[in-house]
């Protein structure tokens, strides 16, 4: 069964939600970044070294996640926008998502069984 108006109004504040939360962590972390390159860019002990450059590419993976996921609540949003009564259709097979799904996780785009048979075949060479 599609979703109806008021389900897919919900799922948007939720994207809208997510989405500002992500962009706020992202401009503090490239601000933090920064900062951490000003002043204190050079340790002078080879353990600190080590230690400021684990921290740093810890955080370059954090932010690279969350750009990911920015990047699908963004898509999921175009979808939402441009075909709204096919929002929350699966893209492997189809079906209508549970809104529960949705809820869950507003930029899906396989519904639980896809995303599973996806999970358990494992990367593609």
């Amino acid at each position: 069964m599609p979703l109806n108006v008021a389900q897919r109004e919900a799922l948007e504040r939720l994207l809208l939600k997510d989405r500002e939360r992500l962009v706020r962590r992202l401009r503090r972390m490239s601000e933090l970044l920064n900062e951490e390159n000003g002043e204190h860019a050079f340790s002078f002990h080879m353990a600190d070294q080590g230690t400021d450059m684990m921290e740093r590419e810890k955080a370059f993976l954090r932010a690279a996640d969350e750009g990911r996921e920015l990047q699908a609540i963004d898509a999921a949003l175009r979808r939402l926008y441009r075909e709204p009564s096919s929002f929350g259709t699966c893209d492997s097979c189809g079906q209508e998502m549970d809104f529960a799904r949705l809820e869950a996780i507003p930029q899906a785009t396989l519904c639980v069984t896809c995303k599973t048979r996806e999970e358990n075949q494992g990367p593609k060479s």
